[in-house]
C-alpha cells in the first residue's frame, strides 16, 4: 500500500520522475511565454474542416499499421522527408513517452504541466477518437485554425505524385510516419516552445 500523498500507479511514478528532469531542463522557473492565438488567422472552421479531412483522407492512401496493414519499419523514409523540411523535429526540446500502458495519460500530463509553466506545448497522441487533429494538438486542446494545413501544404508536394521505387528503401512513407511528420511541422507552425511525443 502507498503512503499518503506518494505516487502509487506506475504512471504516476513516470510523471513524478520526469519533473526532476523538467524542472531544470526546460527552465520551468523562466518567464512565460504570450499566450496569445499565434495564428492571427479569422475563424474559418468550416473550411478548416474541410481541408483538414481532405488531408485526413490523403494520408490514409498509405499503409496505416494501426488498421492492421504490414509494413517493413525503417527510419530512412522519415529521415529523408525530416531533412527535405529542414529537420522540424529538432526545432525545440522534446520529451518522448513510450511503453505499452499509460503512454497517453503520461503525455498528456506532462504537456500540462509545461503549458502550465508557461512553456506553449505540443502534444503528439495516437490513435485519435473522433477527429484526426486530436493527434496533432497543443496540450489536448485544439491547436488552432490553419497549422495543421499549413504544415501539410509543405509535406504535401514531398508526397504527392512519388513512386514507391522513388523513397529510400523502396517503399512509400507509412500513415504513421506522415502523421508523425505533420506532428513536427505543426507545432513548428505553431511556434511551440516544447513538444510531448506519445
Amino acid at each position: 500500500m502507498a503512503r499518503r500523498g506518494s505516487p502509487d500507479t506506475p504512471a504516476a511514478w513516470a510523471v513524478a520522475c520526469a519533473l526532476l528532469v523538467l524542472v531544470p531542463w526546460f527552465g520551468l522557473a523562466d518567464d512565460a511565454v504570450d499566450e496569445g492565438d499565434p495564428s492571427g488567422a479569422p475563424a474559418r472552421l468550416d473550411a478548416w474542416e474541410k481541408e483538414l479531412d481532405a488531408v485526413y483522407a490523403r494520408l490514409l492512401e498509405f499503409v496505416n499499421f494501426e488498421k492492421g496493414q504490414s509494413v517493413d519499419f525503417k527510419f530512412d523514409r522519415v529521415r529523408s522527408l525530416l531533412s527535405a523540411l529542414g529537420n522540424p523535429e529538432a526545432a525545440s526540446p522534446c520529451l518522448h513517452v513510450a511503453g505499452s500502458k499509460g503512454k497517453g495519460s503520461v503525455s498528456t500530463m506532462l504537456a500540462r504541466i509545461l503549458e502550465a509553466s508557461g512553456r506553449k506545448t505540443g502534444l503528439y497522441t495516437s490513435p485519435h477518437l473522433i477527429d484526426f487533429s486530436e493527434r496533432i494538438s497543443r496540450a489536448g486542446d485544439a491547436l488552432g485554425d490553419g497549422f495543421l494545413l499549413s504544415a501539410w501544404d509543405r509535406l504535401g508536394p514531398l508526397v504527392d505524385g512519388k513512386r514507391a521505387d522513388e523513397w529510400p528503401g523502396g517503399m512509400e512513407p507509412t500513415f504513421f510516419e506522415l502523421a508523425t511528420v505533420l506532428g513536427f511541422l505543426s507545432f513548428v507552425e505553431a511556434g511551440m516552445d516544447a513538444a510531448v511525443y506519445e
